[in-house]
């Protein structure tokens, strides 16, 4: 089947009216193009390809909207926020948890001149290399994942006077920015989650300023105290004696596997917050590829029990799930732009399109059309494009000559003729 995408579904675009007062009416068409597009299959994901797949649309058209049209990604983010709070079935819940994390995009090389792209820690990859960096805040419950919002790492090395300059930000008060924006977009939840490299005394007095739970992982070389002695986590493990080890948890790892974790809770002192915590050991792997055999978890909670803290914890997976989704099925990391504007506006729309797919889902938008289970949003988004790509044979029959015209014009841009070299006389 021809993977075009020359009209946008009816649901879709009932969703994306949400945002129909953001744009004029020319560049809602094209807001609503690439978003339909994203869902698409590409290797590759950049303005060209989109166009590529959208011959109803020009080149121009979307360079135009994402890097000079005159719209706030912040407002589409809020009314994306709103849209999935409208309905009980996408809205967040007490029973739910905010959870913070940073993701990378690696860049190749040439991009070095893109904004904001520095060499730093690439957690995709494990190393240090050239890559945007954004911080994300995810809302996660049993049943659904979702970005909330995120904010774009600036490098000090990428800015005129580095840490000094009035842009620059950490990733932990990036964090702490975080935690507001949702409290202040009516986000409902009952914990904030975030892993050992949030796990700070500025981003739990952040937390705790604003009466919130939260729980964290700490890191091996933690310093917490036990029996009055001072030993990091690591060392804690081997010290605690098997009979601690009272209380288990069952968790479901992300494969569906059950795994069975044997528990101590202990209330400890942590060094660098200077106060006690409850503190629970679980040993035990809780992936397939976990390299460690045990996990400490902290929190602020004093009276939950440690399978609930581990149980509420395993859910913090959620924002993982959030950034597979994006990249592996909407292109998230895909883009060549120049200016982090332009970059942030791809991001959201990207989100955007995770939105409908969760709204989709959720409210069995497909169930229709299929009649096996609908278990993830990539087969949401299959399911949209097989819908969407029907109407590609016939709007090519009608329109042969407009169709020939765009495979022309995206075979030039693809496949630039170098002038050729004049002859010696």
């Amino acid at each position: 089947m021809v993977n075009l995408c020359v009209s946008v579904p009816s649901v879709l675009l009932k969703f994306l009216m949400a945002y129909r007062d953001v744009f004029s009416a020319p560049l809602f068409k094209t807001f609503a193009f690439y978003v339909a597009a994203l869902m698409y299959e590409r290797k590759r994901t950049n303005i060209q390809t989109v166009w590529a797949d959208v011959p109803v649309c020009s080149y121009d058209q979307f360079h135009y909207m994402l890097s000079r049209a005159k719209w706030d990604h912040e407002d589409v983010n809020r009314l994306r926020v709103q849209k999935l709070q409208s309905d009980h079935r996408t809205r967040s819940s007490p029973r739910g948890f905010l959870v913070i994390d940073d993701t990378a995009n690696p860049k190749s090389k040439t991009c070095k001149a893109t904004e904001a792209v520095a060499v730093q820690h690439c957690g995709v990859t494990g190393d240090e290399r050239l890559c945007h960096s954004v911080v994300f805040s995810a809302y996660c419950d049993e049943s659904k994942h979702w970005p909330v919002s995120f904010k774009p790492y600036r490098p000090a090395s990428t800015l005129p006077l580095g840490q000094d300059d009035p842009d620059f930000k950490s990733k932990l008060t990036l964090a702490g920015d975080l935690i507001d924006e949702a409290l202040s977009l009516g986000i409902q939840f009952s914990d904030v989650l975030f892993d050992n490299w949030y796990f700070t005394p500025q981003v739990i007095r952040h937390a705790e300023a604003r009466n919130l739970a939260w729980i964290s992982e700490a890191a091996a070389d933690t310093i917490l105290f036990y029996k009055g002695k001072r030993l990091r986590a690591d060392a804690l493990v081997e010290r605690v004696p098997p009979h601690d080890f009272k209380e288990a948890a069952t968790l479901t790892d992300p494969s569906g596997k059950e795994r069975r974790l044997q528990i101590a809770v202990l209330d400890l002192r942590v060094r660098m917050l200077k106060t006690k915590c409850r503190v629970v050991i679980a040993k035990g792997p809780y992936l397939t590829d976990d390299p460690d055999e045990w996990h400490v978890y902290v929190t602020n909670h004093r009276v939950l029990s440690g399978p609930e803290i581990v149980c509420r914890w395993g859910l913090r997976w959620g924002i993982e799930e959030v950034f597979r989704e994006l990249k592996d099925t909407l292109g998230f990391d895909q883009y060549q732009v120049r200016s982090l504007r332009a970059a942030c506006r791809h991001w959201e729309l990207a989100c955007v399109a995770h939105g409908f797919l969760v709204y989709a889902k959720q409210l069995g938008v497909f169930h229709k059309e299929t009649p096996d289970v609908i278990d993830t949003l990539g087969d949401v988004a299959f399911i949209f494009r097989s819908l969407a790509m029907l109407d590609s044979r016939p709007w090519i029959a009608e329109h042969r000559d407009e169709y020939r015209a765009h495979v022309a014009k995206v075979y030039a841009a693809r496949n630039p003729r170098k002038p050729r070299a004049k002859r010696a006389a």
